[in-house]
């Protein structure tokens, strides 16, 4: 587990550098409210690259058996920016460094 997340940290840091935008898309909202399922992505050389496996794999975060995208738990607050705002973290020390945009 720990070369996984090794392994995507490095693989985001070659493909995320500071004040890159994270797009997410959100897939599906739990009836309760209390989860969705979000995927990420990043532009680059004008193409759209799908971040949610590593992300998924960087915060041990479960991902959708029927879509793929992160699994994310929690209500009261934006779960997309919460989610870039925490890889940012764990890629550059800073919660700040990622911006994100809801698609």
């Amino acid at each position: 587990m720990k070369a996984e997340k090794e392994a995507a940290r490095n693989a985001l840091l070659e493909m995320l550098k500071p004040n890159t935008t994270i797009y997410s898309i959100v897939r599906s909202v739990a009836n309760s409210g209390m989860s969705r399922t979000i995927d990420f992505y990043a532009i680059q050389d004008n193409r759209p690259v799908y971040l949610s496996g590593y992300s998924s794999d960087l915060l041990d975060l479960p991902r959708s058996k029927a879509s793929g995208a992160m699994r994310i738990t929690g209500a009261g607050m934006d779960m997309c920016f919460a989610t870039v705002y925490e890889t940012s973290r764990k890629l550059f020390n800073d919660g700040y460094s990622l911006k994100s945009e809801v698609i």
